[in-house]
């Protein structure tokens, strides 16, 4: 018999508290059509004041609250608005700013992280030269956090981005903030911080924070006064409405800070569900209080059925598909009720799958033929394919990022740097990893990556993430023989701040022998006919997986000197326990480290001071040009030093 019922379909389903009731009853109300409902007027003013913006008005819904911002802003039929093809607006909202506002939408493809790219949002800008056949674009609408992928949260840097590209071209930018109390929460930003750009932004009052009904509309003094009257308009003006509004003042009061518990309660529910076998959730998309989780394909039971179970014993879910479910978290939701459906979906699973059972770190796995907990050892190849939207750290950013397999962490692989990319860098560098059936086969199995910002002094991390390899590796159920996976992630800023983005693609090669075989053919390192890529082989050449043919040729002079160089600056590196950075690519890195201050002190000899920087070592020398080189390249540092009758000569030793 079921005693209550956990309702995770939406934090829609609150109800209200002993306190909201209490207020609602002794709630001072008048008629708000007449702008005269005091406690209307005080809830419209603290929000405004809350977010940053001059004044508030309150409408019963969210659909109705971005409906009048949009049609506020876009006041001419026909106007274009640019949103996310996967954004509330645009699929949950009824076409409302099409069928009754005459706004056509322009969408523009959502990542995984709820972003739009910058380059696809100025490319769907209308030429104003074409007015005569286009619609004209006045409008940006942005989500967060963003309800359909999963309440990822977007950064402060990336909308502070999008209001600088909606201001040089004269557009206006407005937030669908349904459940802008948790990205401000989930990101550290202060929420006034967060929207600053925006010139309107709509909260949901009955989402996150509990209350019983209706959203806010935050902008100018301006924009407050057109919103009131389309509010009007739609049939959203409503008299006595002061006791509504006193149950959500109660909300802002008391439940903006359950907001944490319920992002640290729904990461507990994902982790609990991960560790089912039959079951799988991208730990990494769980940023709030959102979660969606996937029956593995091959399970012996469909979302239905399990939705039935859960039903049955008195816990409420939402079906997003065949195979698919979604769980929403809010503050009458407990920690035991995240154990109690924890354990009806492993009690279900384990009916009709007797040897489904949890997976922990600490105890092995069932064998299970071709499952992911019976991998062999193997190779991973890993490609770190790009970043976007770091967050500038200097003026003129070079970056290059670092990984390794978190069980092994003195064998860090790099890219090289990308002189041009900024804070969009691209890489497009592989690198392979021998990986142990004990790696393959744990729970605690992850790909880490810094990604850092290049200097003459002092290198700068700009942003890290630990992957955990099951959310990149999908392993079939029949015998594994391969597996692939591409996939983006959220970068942590060094103080845990999210920032920027992460591609990175991963392919695993499984082998039940040890390697052996030449790199070209006949071995785990190539599958194909014509032979691996040279950054495979130099990667492979790094770790020690392969040894290329001896060369009988007698080294020339020069080739010996570098030789000899970079034998005594390894042996210093091992003793000083600091990275090097190799001239081939893929060199391994010796400690976590690696993008943290290089050396900068000169060593003494031959009137030179040495730097190392970026796998280069150059030499300095000031005189008076003597052996400066050529008459050309005199000239030429004459006319950058002038006042001074010193010339620097730089030489490269390496390249």
């Amino acid at each position: 018999m079921v005693t209550r019922t956990v309702d995770l379909r939406s934090d829609t389903v609150t109800k209200p508290t002993e306190a909201m009731r209490a207020a609602m009853s002794a709630a001072e109300v008048d008629d708000d059509v007449l702008g005269t409902d005091p406690t209307a007027f005080r809830l419209e003013s603290e929000v405004a004041r809350m977010l940053g913006k001059e004044a508030g008005l309150f409408v019963p819904s969210g659909t109705m609250s971005n409906l009048i911002s949009v049609l506020v802003h876009c006041d001419v039929r026909g106007s274009e608005v640019i949103l996310g093809d996967n954004s509330h607006i645009h699929i949950f909202e009824n076409g409302g700013i099409s069928t009754i506002g005459g706004v056509h939408p322009r969408p523009v493809k959502n990542n995984e992280d709820g972003t739009m790219d910058i380059g696809l949002i100025e490319a769907a800008i209308r030429d104003p030269r074409g007015e005569l056949v286009y619609p004209t674009t006045r409008l940006i609408c942005l989500e967060n956090s963003h309800g359909n992928t999963g309440g990822r949260c977007l950064p402060v840097e990336y909308i502070d981005r999008v209001g600088e590209l909606a201001k040089k071209h004269g557009l206006k930018l407005h937030i669908d903030g349904a459940r802008i109390f948790n990205a401000s929460v989930a990101l550290g930003v202060p929420v006034n911080r967060l929207v600053q750009p925006a010139d309107s932004v709509s909260v949901c009052l009955s989402k996150g924070l509990g209350a019983p009904v209706g959203s806010v509309i935050v902008g100018s003094k301006t924009f407050i006064v057109k919103a009131r009257r389309l509010r009007k308009t739609l049939g959203g003006g409503m008299r006595q409405v002061g006791f509504i509004c006193a149950a959500a003042l109660v909300a802002l009061q008391e439940n903006l800070g359950k907001l944490e518990h319920d992002h640290m309660n729904a990461k507990a529910l994902a982790e609990g569900l991960n560790q089912i076998e039959g079951l799988r959730v991208n730990l990494a998309a769980v940023e709030t209080n959102i979660i969606f989780f996937n029956i593995v394909e091959g399970s012996k039971i469909t979302a239905a059925e399990l939705y039935k179970h859960l039903v049955e014993h008195g816990v409420l879910v939402m079906p997003e598909g065949p195979s698919r479910m979604r769980i929403v978290l809010h503050h009458q939701i407990s920690s035991s009720d995240v154990q109690k459906l924890t354990s009806l979906a492993l009690e279900r699973l384990r009916e009709v799958s007797p040897s489904s059972s949890p997976i922990s770190a600490a105890e092995s796995p069932p064998p299970k033929k071709g499952s992911f907990a019976t991998m062999p050892s193997g190779i991973l190849e890993i490609t770190l394919v790009s970043a976007h939207d770091l967050p500038s750290v200097t003026k003129n950013m070079k970056t290059y990022a670092v990984v390794w397999l978190q069980h092994d962490e003195d064998n860090k692989q790099a890219t090289n740097v990308d002189q041009a990319g900024g804070i969009n860098p691209k890489w497009n560098h592989a690198f392979t990893f021998r990986a142990g059936g004990k790696f393959l086969n744990s729970e605690d199995a992850a790909i880490s990556v810094e990604v850092c910002a290049a200097a003459w002094d002092k290198d700068a991390t700009i942003g890290y993430v630990d992957i955990p390899l099951r959310d990149i590796l999908e392993m079939p159920s029949s015998v594994v023989t391969d597996a692939s996976g591409t996939a983006s992630f959220k970068l942590h800023r060094p103080k845990g701040k999210s920032q920027g983005v992460l591609k990175i693609e991963v392919s695993l090669k499984l082998s039940n022998k040890e390697h052996s075989g030449s790199i070209v053919n006949g071995s785990s390192l190539c599958n194909s006919d014509i032979g691996p890529s040279a950054s495979v082989v130099a990667a492979a050449i790094a770790n020690g997986l392969y040894t290329p043919p001896v060369n009988n040729e007698t080294p020339s002079e020069e080739s010996e000197q570098i030789k000899e160089w970079t034998k005594k600056e390894r042996e210093k590196a091992a003793a000083e326990r600091r990275p090097i950075v190799g001239s081939i690519v893929g060199a391994p890195f010796h400690n976590r480290k690696v993008s943290r201050a290089r050396s900068t002190k000169g060593r003494k000899g031959d009137g030179k001071k040495l730097f190392s920087c970026l796998g280069c070592e150059i030499a300095i020398t000031c005189g008076s040009g003597g052996n400066g080189g050529d008459e050309g390249s005199r000239r030429r540092n004459r006319r950058r030093h002038r006042g001074s009758n010193k010339v620097c000569n730089l030489s490269s030793v390496d390249d």
